[in-house]
């Protein structure tokens, strides 16, 4: 799985601080846009995203099972922010599916 980093996607100066904060990268940002669930105004990776991404290289089994979790915001093409979700926020945001 080689993904590229998506540049239609605007990272506003909060998305890049807060990717430097949490230590995400941009091809982070690309699996969880490839492979999460539509949530709302953005992505959740779930573990059943992951279980059915799954199946090349084991260095991108490693790379999405750390990335279980991750919420990413976009509005009007531009991403806001990104975070780990808690368990309840995780929830919200299912309930919230695009």
């Amino acid at each position: 799985m080689d993904h590229q980093y998506d540049s239609t996607l605007n990272i506003t100066h909060h998305a890049a601080a807060r990717m430097r904060q949490r230590g995400y990268t941009q091809q982070d940002i690309a699996l969880v846009r490839s492979f999460g669930t539509p949530v709302g105004d953005g992505y959740l990776l779930t573990r059943k995203d992951v279980k059915y991404a799954l199946g090349d290289a084991r260095e991108d089994r490693q790379r999405l099972e750390r990335l279980i979790g991750t919420a990413l915001i976009e509005l009007e093409g531009n991403m806001i922010t990104v975070y780990r979700a808690r368990n309840l926020v995780r929830r919200r945001l299912m309930k919230n599916r695009a």
